[in-house]
């Protein structure tokens, strides 16, 4: 009886009784680094790195259009609309984007802007691969129907002349822009950006000595500033 019950107590002590404990505990570990990965994932996709956006120069030249005298007078708008992808895991796509011209007279942040501004117009989409920049160059048509009187008839009548330039203009662009990730987690938001100061007139490299103009790249941004207040 005595060697029977020392039996009965080294199986109780058997090392192998432990692993039901090992094998929960394993698992437990393992569900904590799936989900720790899985936050780390989430929350690398949802990181807000955003379009970058700049006017080249700062500058829209206006260049006037000759037409016979029986048509009407026409003026011709040219920029370059730098854009880069600064994220290095998605795509980005800017598109159905409109672009609003302002003067001082009107905020850029008008809940009307086709109103206010004084001359507005599409922009070609934009596609933009991981890292990558692309210039995305435009150039529009304007006359007195498309744009307010008085801001066409200054930079017809002087559009090759110093006295033709538009200071402290504002362009704001309204689009979509969706990130698109290998993961298929794409993200779609309307994104409004501030492209100022500004200036319009004539090729302002001519002119530029006597007025002082630096002609820098204007960066758009998201968050309008005290100027739009």
């Amino acid at each position: 009886m005595a060697s029977s019950d020392r039996d009965v107590g080294d199986d109780d002590k058997s090392p192998f009784r432990c692993l039901p404990a090992a094998r929960f505990a394993a698992a437990c570990l393992m569900t904590v680094l799936v989900l720790v990965v899985l936050v780390k994932a989430i929350t690398v996709v949802h990181r807000d790195e955003t379009l970058s956006l700049s006017l080249v120069k700062g500058a829209i030249f206006a260049t006037r259009i000759r037409t016979p005298a029986q048509q009407q007078q026409q003026l011709l708008l040219d920029f370059n609309l730098r854009a880069r992808n600064p994220s290095n895991f998605a795509r980005m796509y800017y598109y159905n984007v409109t672009a609003y011209l302002f003067d001082t007279s009107a905020p850029a942040a008008s809940s009307n802007p086709e109103r206010d501004s004084f001359i507005y117009f599409s922009i070609n989409s934009l596609e933009l691969q991981q890292g990558q920049s692309a210039d995305a160059i435009t150039q529009v048509n304007g006359t007195r129907q498309s744009m307010y009187n008085s801001s066409f008839d200054m930079l017809y009548s002087s559009s090759q002349t110093a006295e033709g330039i538009m200071s402290d203009v504002t362009m704001r662009l309204d689009g979509l822009l969706t990130f698109e990730v290998a993961s298929g987690h794409n993200r779609t938001s309307r994104r409004t950006y501030y492209c100022w100061p500004l200036v319009v007139g004539p090729d302002l490299s001519n002119v530029k000595e006597f007025l002082g103009l630096n002609l820098k790249d204007v960066f758009c941004r998201e968050v309008q500033g005290r100027h739009f207040i």
